[in-house]
C-alpha cells in the first residue's frame, strides 16, 4: 500500500541532527581515533596483524558503543530494531550474506579445475590460515561491521520514519558514497593514510564502485531486513582479494594459467547469475519488498 512521502510528525524534526551524528561518530572513528591508537599501539612493538587487531577493536567499540547511545538514548529505540535481529537470524543471514560470493567462487573453482584451465592449489598451512582469520576478524570490525551499522542500521532505519523506502535507499547510498570524499581530506590533514575499501584514492571509478557496492548492499538489507546479510557480503567483497590470488600468501593461489580471460569470465558469469536470481527472487515468490511504505 502507498503512503505519502513525507511523515510530518514532529517528533521525527530533529532526523537531520540524528544522521549528522552518526557520520560524525564513523569519521571520528575511523581518523582521528585510528590516528590516536595507531601513534599509542606502535610503542607495544607488536606485529602487524595484532597491531591492525587491537586499531580495528578500538573502532569497533567506539562505533558501537556510538550508535547504541543515539538509539536508546536520542531515538528512544530499541537497537535490535535498525535489523540487527536475534543471534541465530543474524547469523543465518551473515552465512547468506558470505555465501552470496562464496558459493559463485566455489563452483567457478571446480569448473577451471575440471576444465584444466588453471592450476589450483590451496595454502592449508597453519601459520597461513591464522593470519588469513585474523585479516579477515579485522575487516569484519573494522570495514564491513561498523559500515553496516551505521548506515544501513541506523541511518536508512531513521530515513525510514520520513521518507518511502526507495528513497531513503537513495540517500543512504548517496551518504555512503559521500562518507570516504569527506573521510580522505580529513585523515590527509591527520597525515594518516586512507583505509577504508579497497583502493587508497578518490577517483571517479571509486566513486562508481562505492554507487553500485552501496546500492547492492542496502537493497540486501531490504530484501532480508537485517544489516547482517550486508555484514556478510561486505566481508567476502572486502577480503576476497586476500583469500584467492596469484601468490603464496593468498589461501587459494592460481597458477599455469591455459586461458586467463575465461577464468576471469567464468567468475564473472556466475556472479552475475547471481544478483539476477536476487533481483528475480522476491517476484518469483510473490513477496512485495514495499517500496513506498515507510516501515521496514
Amino acid at each position: 500500500m502507498k503512503t505519502n512521502f513525507i511523515n510530518t510528525n514532529k517528533e521525527y524534526s530533529n532526523l537531520a541532527f540524528r544522521i549528522v551524528l552518526a557520520m560524525a561518530i564513523i569519521l571520528v572513528a575511523l581518523s582521528l581515533l585510528l590516528t590516536i591508537s595507531a601513534k599509542t599501539i606502535k610503542r607495544l612493538n607488536l606485529d602487524a596483524i595484532q597491531v591492525s587487531f587491537l586499531e580495528s577493536s578500538f573502532i569497533t567499540i567506539f562505533i558501537v558503543l556510538g550508535i547504541w547511545l543515539l538509539r536508546k538514548r536520542l531515538d528512544r529505540g530499541s537497537p535490535i530494531s535498525i535489523g540487527l535481529n536475534n543471534m541465530p537470524q543474524g547469523l543465518t543471514k551473515f552465512i547468506l550474506g558470505f555465501g552470496l560470493l562464496l558459493a559463485p567462487l566455489l563452483i567457478s573453482l571446480l569448473i577451471i579445475q575440471v576444465a584444466g584451465w588453471a592450476e589450483i592449489k590451496v595454502n592449508w598451512q597453519s601459520a597461513q590460515i591464522d593470519m588469513i582469520l585474523l585479516g579477515m576478524l579485522s575487516v569484519l570490525i573494522t570495514d564491513a561491521l561498523p559500515e553496516e551499522l551505521v548506515f544501513r542500521g541506523y541511518i536508512f532505519s531513521n530515513l525510514l520514519i520520513k521518507f518511502v523506502k526507495w528513497k531513503s535507499a537513495i540517500l543512504t547510498t548517496l551518504l555512503f558514497v559521500l562518507f570516504p570524499i569527506i573521510l580522505y581530506p580529513i585523515k590527509s590533514l591527520l597525515g594518516s593514510d586512507l583505509t577504508t575499501g579497497i583502493v587508497n584514492n578518490i577517483s571517479i571509478g571509486y566513486i562508481g564502485y562505492m554507487l553500485f557496492f552501496g546500492a547492492f548492499v542496502v537493497y540486501l538489507r531490504i530484501l532480508t531486513k537485517s544489516i547482517w546479510t550486508g555484514v556478510g557480503f561486505h566481508l567476502m567483497f572486502v577480503y576476497i582479494n586476500q583469500l584467492i590470488g596469484l601468490e603464496a600468501t593468498n589461501l587459494i593461489q592460481f597458477s599455469a594459467f591455459t586461458n586467463e580471460l575465461t577464468v576471469q569470465l567464468t567468475f564473472g558469469i556466475f556472479l552475475i547469475l547471481t544478483f539476477i536470481v536476487l533481483f528475480f527472487y522476491p517476484k518469483l515468490k510473490g513477496n512485495k519488498l514495499g517500496w513506498h511504505d515507510y516501515k521496514d
